[in-house]
């Protein structure tokens, strides 16, 4: 035989944590579209890229910066 578990019945949220769900529900939905703003435009600028026409020359090598002496105190 299957034991039942009691459940409690649903209680109303209290006015924070009405106001809580409001501010995660707002956020949520901002960092959303920014993330949706953000893989558009690397979606956008990677076509860029790819249809551009690739460089002739080779990039020129840098140079290292010269080391500073220090003075031994």
């Amino acid at each position: 035989m299957a034991s039942q578990i009691d459940v409690p019945p649903q209680t109303r949220a209290t006015r924070a944590e009405s106001k809580a769900d409001a501010t995660t529900a707002a956020a949520l939905e901002i960092i959303e579209s920014e993330a949706a703003a953000r893989i558009a435009k690397t979606e956008r600028l990677k076509a860029a890229r790819l249809a551009a026409p690739a460089p002739d020359a080779e990039p020129a090598k840098q140079k290292r910066a010269a080391k500073k002496k220090t003075v031994a105190r």
